[in-house]
């Protein structure tokens, strides 16, 4: 082999370890293997309600992605945020003071702004998350931030055979007490690892 390749492959080695380290050095208390899990629940009227599967506390940031396909390269977003709360631009990013989000949040309607944060910016008027193959939640609090997602499809297709349960993303479905059975088995509740 001659050296360029030989030396070439080294240097793409090296900086796929770099980023690798990188990524799981971003949260020391994140458990990189098990999935993080939050409800979603189509509502009588077709809304989304959503469940984080316990309590998040001191929450500062709540970011919410709407994709319509793989080729959607500007999804549309929708951010609240706690009044106390500025992002930082600096990389690595600084974590929030503690006391900064509010105490904690539990579920979010899709249209509503919870007491304590303020929506940045407004849905588009007609607005139907049901139009969207994907649905991302972000949430961000002091002691670090969780994501998760839902295909919407499943949800819009068999919510109607699961009255009272919250579907969570390649897990299937449950009401709160089998949600409680399950977490840790396959998935966590969404903020457990990054509640301060």
């Amino acid at each position: 082999m001659p050296r360029f390749a030989r030396s070439r492959r080294v240097a793409a080695v090296a900086v796929v370890v770099v980023a690798l380290a990188g990524l799981t050095a971003c949260d020391p208390r994140s458990d990189p293997i098990t999935p993080r899990g939050a409800g979603f629940q189509q509502t009588a009227d077709h809304g989304l309600d959503i469940w984080f599967g316990g309590p998040c506390r001191d929450v500062v940031e709540v970011e919410l992605g709407f994709v319509k396909d793989d080729d959607d390269k500007d999804a549309l977003k929708q951010v609240l945020r706690a009044p106390g709360f500025t992002p930082s631009v600096e990389l690595p990013a600084k974590a929030p003071a503690p006391g900064t989000g509010i105490p904690s949040l539990e579920t979010l309607t899709l249209g509503t702004t919870p007491d304590g944060l303020r929506a940045t910016s407004a849905l588009p008027k007609g607005f139907d998350w049901r139009d969207y193959e994907t649905v991302r939640l972000l949430v961000k609090t002091s002691g670090g931030q969780a994501a998760t997602y839902l295909s919407t499809k499943r949800l819009t297709e068999e919510s109607a055979d699961h009255p009272g349960e919250f579907y969570v993303q390649d897990q299937g479905w449950f009401d709160k007490a089998a949600f409680a059975e399950a977490d840790g088995d396959g998935f966590k509740a969404l903020c457990s690892s990054i509640n301060p």
